[in-house]
């Protein structure tokens, strides 16, 4: 068996490649654990509200990594232990004796329905340097038949947080500048075009794409989060911004279209699409948004009634809809109940296979425009 010292060797020269090689930072993960006698390592970034930047683990099970997440294992009000972690000064180390008692881990659900279960009884976990709003840490857990971390063992982690922190750092600058670098190639050529994180915020844009905050604005900002100005249209924008960012469906979203209308009533068209991502990711950036005016096309109500045996009421209220009409204003226009608009919109999303009012939009927007 190799000594500590040996493996803290290892593990130092081990950190210098995941920020130009991140399938790397596996072993990393996994000299964690060695080094510390523990029998699974992890690190993970908890962002705003709890939400993971990005999570590696050695030594644990998929199943094991996918209910933690599932559970909110990055949020504090959740997890005792993501609170403690988030809260402790940067290289400083935590066990669960610090922040919890017997009796704390008795009332808490995370602690009995998942670390017990799964051999998580112990943590030993290691705060590390911010990246942005990002909160990272380095953990290692041990079973009940290991027992909690010794001093020595705390120590250890302690030691290498530092160069966990530099090449984190280091891994998150490469990864942007390849963005930085796409950003400038589209301003290039004058190409509207927003950057927006996993939580919606906006991260980056061209200068055409910034302009669209201006009068006749586009976008609004509200809490950081990018919103169509057009209220009638934001649940279509962001139903497409939470499927276009989330990394955990099971095939990658395309590109999503979705329609927009500036305050002087103009109508644009939002394409949107993930950015590249691998699971050793750490890029801030989870989605572009490409903005262009639209080009309608001809003799629309005729193509969508074509396209999907409507009536020539049912073609005309899923365009006014798709346009961003309220069914109380479609209604008022019609000179018709709501209930019956209603009802007509019901019928179309039947005939269309699809249970929501966006996605009922998004593809009359994909038909028409």
């Amino acid at each position: 068996m190799p000594k500590k010292s040996d493996t803290r060797e290892d593990l130092l020269r081990n950190i210098t490649w995941p920020p130009l090689e991140p399938r790397r930072w596996a072993s990393v993960v996994e000299a964690l654990a060695e080094l510390t006698g523990a029998w699974a390592g992890q690190m993970l970034g908890p962002g705003p509200g709890g939400k993971l930047a990005f999570n590696w683990v050695s030594g644990m099970s998929a199943e094991a990594n996918a209910e933690f997440e599932q559970r909110g294992g990055g949020i504090p009000k959740v997890n005792p232990r993501a609170l403690a972690g988030i809260t402790m000064p940067i290289h400083d180390t935590r066990i669960d004796s610090d922040f919890i008692d017997e009796d704390g881990r008795k009332k808490s659900v995370i602690c009995n329905e998942l670390f017990a279960p799964f051999d998580a009884d112990y943590i030993c976990m290691c705060r590390l340097q911010n990246l942005d709003d990002v909160r990272p840490m380095a953990a290692v857990v041990r079973s009940k038949k290991q027992g909690p971390f010794r001093r020595d063992e705390r120590e250890a982690l302690a030691s290498v947080a530092p160069e966990l922190s530099r090449a984190l750092s280091l891994h998150a600058r490469v990864q942007s500048a390849s963005i930085e670098l796409a950003i400038g190639t589209f301003g290039s050529f004058q190409e509207p075009a927003l950057w927006i994180d996993a939580l919606g915020r906006v991260t980056g844009g061209t200068d055409a794409g910034e302009a669209l905050f201006d009068a006749p604005a586009v976008f609004r900002v509200d809490a950081g989060r990018l919103r169509s100005v057009d209220t009638c249209l934001d649940l279509a924008l962001q139903d497409a911004i939470a499927k276009v960012c989330s990394r955990t469906l099971a095939n990658a979203p395309g590109i999503l279209r979705v329609p927009l209308r500036n305050t002087a009533g103009q109508i644009y068209r939002a394409e949107l699409a993930q950015v590249p991502w691998s699971p050793w990711s750490i890029s801030r950036h989870a989605a572009i948004i490409f903005i262009r005016r639209h080009q309608r096309a001809l003799d629309s109500l005729t193509l969508i009634r074509a396209a999907f045996a409507l009536t020539l009421a049912e073609a005309e209220v899923a365009s006014d809809l798709t346009l961003g009409h309220s069914i109380r204003e479609i209604a008022q226009m019609r000179d018709v109940s709501v209930e019956t608009v209603r009802a007509q919109v019901k019928a179309v999303c039947a005939k269309l296979g699809v249970s929501r009012q966006a996605e009922l939009m998004r593809i009359i927007w994909d038909l028409t425009y």
